[in-house]
C-alpha cells in the first residue's frame, strides 16, 4: 500500500479572491445564458501545464478527448494522479476545477475529458499512481463503457472536424 507523505497536505490556498463574471457549463446552455459571480482564487498555480489540446478540441466545438497534464516540481506528493471527469473537473487558472486543485498538491496530474472514463493503458503509460473518475449526476443515465481509448477520442474529434457528444461515446457499449 502507498503511504501519504507527511508534507502532502499543503497549506490552505489563498483566501483573497476576485469575482469572475460567467456563465459556466450549465448556464451556457440557456438562451440567453444564465451569469453568475464566480469568486476565483488570486493565488497562482503551483503546477504548469506541460501538455494541453483544450484548444484545438473546443476549436472543434467540443469537449470530449481533451487532455490537459500539470506537472509540479517538488511537489508535496509525488504521485501521478490521473482524473477522468466533465466540466467540473476541468481546471485552469481562471476556472479552478478539480484537477487544477489536486495539481497543487500532486506532482503530475492527467486530466481526461470523459465522464466515466476509463482507460486502462492511457493509465498504463503515464504511470498513474492515483485514478479519479468524476462526472455530473445528469451523466448518470448512461452506462459507463469498460474501457475506451482515450486518444482515439481526440483523433477522432479532430480528423472528424467535429465535437464527440457523450451520446457518441457511450453508445458502442449499449448498442
Amino acid at each position: 500500500a502507498l503511504e501519504v507523505p507527511a508534507d502532502a497536505v499543503p497549506p490552505l490556498l489563498d483566501a483573497d479572491t476576485v469575482e469572475h463574471i460567467g456563465s459556466g457549463d450549465l448556464g451556457s446552455h440557456f438562451d440567453p445564458p444564465v451569469v453568475e459571480a464566480i469568486p476565483v482564487q488570486t493565488r497562482p498555480s503551483r503546477a504548469r501545464v506541460v501538455s494541453d489540446n483544450w484548444g484545438e478540441i473546443t476549436a472543434l466545438g467540443g469537449h470530449i478527448g481533451t487532455v490537459r497534464v500539470f506537472r509540479q516540481e517538488g511537489a508535496p506528493d509525488p504521485r501521478t494522479l490521473v482524473l477522468f471527469g466533465d466540466s467540473y473537473g476541468f481546471g485552469d487558472d481562471v476556472a479552478r476545477g478539480l484537477s487544477w486543485q489536486l495539481a497543487q498538491v500532486f506532482a503530475e496530474v492527467h486530466f481526461v475529458w470523459a465522464p466515466f472514463g476509463w482507460d486502462p493503458s492511457y493509465l498504463d503509460s503515464v504511470h498513474a499512481d492515483l485514478v479519479i473518475c468524476q462526472a455530473a449526476e445528469r451523466f448518470v443515465g448512461r452506462v459507463p463503457r469498460a474501457a475506451i481509448d482515450v486518444r482515439s477520442l481526440t483523433r477522432e474529434t479532430i480528423a472528424g472536424a467535429s465535437a464527440l457528444t457523450e451520446e457518441r461515446v457511450f453508445a458502442a457499449q449499449n448498442d
